[in-house]
């Protein structure tokens, strides 16, 4: 064995040493073995289970957990003051509150769940060419009785191939339902995406063809899609809530006036 290297024991696995600076040997050492230092001082190699009872010249902390009373506490270092007391992180709440049809969290995951468990609807309405006079509209509303919340999570207008000239479309808040009010309007029944599921809340009602609406409500969006093209009034990741217990609701018009072929509006949403 070289001065400057490790001994091996019988099973020649190298043993703990320390280098003597008076000769440069080294000098094995096993648990309660001593050395004095060139200070004079004695040392003592101490057994690998002795109690750690200080870091940094701090004292530990233990029985913080759940485990024993030698459970040690780990704090993680931060430089944000707010988080010098206990944060919990609580996966059944959003906002310090616990979910609910009025702290939904909302995710496309979330939302296809929801239409899986029969809570996700569509209405539908289309206009004829022949329709060349006036404006129509499709309204969707939640009344203040109704005790669930809608999330609109889409909004297509689609253009007949073949058209002409293409409708102007706005798209209006309400917190009124206008819908029943409209001259020799029908009501429609939301088709649930989940077939057999249950009946959607909403009043839904579409303008008759023989008789044009007023646009009412606060303006939202308007535009139109070119010749023979399709709207998508909300795009990717944009959704319209209308709450539970208020009276909230969407009216989508269509200026057919100046057109020259059919359009159709479709609405989609889930409620919970």
């Amino acid at each position: 064995m070289g001065n400057n290297s490790l001994p091996l024991d019988e099973n020649f696995h190298p043993v703990l040493g320390l280098v003597n600076d008076a000769n440069g040997k080294i000098i094995p050492l096993h648990v309660a073995s001593t050395v004095t230092g060139a200070d004079g001082l004695t040392y003592a190699l101490l057994d690998i289970n002795t109690t750690v009872a200080k870091v940094g010249s701090t004292n530990i902390d233990t029985n913080s957990g759940n485990k024993s009373a030698g459970t040690q506490r780990i704090v993680i270092a931060t430089d944000q003051p707010a988080l010098t007391n206990a944060q919990p992180g609580n996966i059944t709440q959003l906002l310090s509150s616990a979910y609910s049809n009025t702290n939904p969290f909302v995710t496309e995951t979330n939302i296809q769940n929801w239409i899986r468990n029969a809570k996700g609807y569509v209405a539908y309405v289309s206009f004829s060419a022949t329709i060349t006079t006036a404006i129509q509209g499709l309204n969707v509303f939640n009344a203040s009785g109704n005790s669930k919340t809608v999330i609109i999570y889409r909004i297509m207008n689609v253009l007949t191939v073949g058209r002409g000239a293409a409708p102007t479309f706005t798209l209006s808040a309400q917190t009124t339902d206008v819908g029943p009010g409209w001259t020799n309007g029908v009501a429609l029944t939301p088709a649930n995406m989940s077939l057999g599921g249950s009946a959607s809340v909403l009043s839904v009602y579409r303008s008759a063809a023989t008789s044009g609406v007023s646009i009412a409500g606060t303006t939202l969006w308007t535009g139109d899609a070119g010749t023979d093209a399709q709207v998508e009034m909300l795009q990717q990741g944009q959704i319209v809530t209308l709450p539970s217990g208020a009276s909230n609701g969407l009216t989508i018009y269509a200026d057919t006036s100046t057109s020259s072929g059919g359009c159709a509006i479709a609405v989609f949403w889930v409620e919970f």
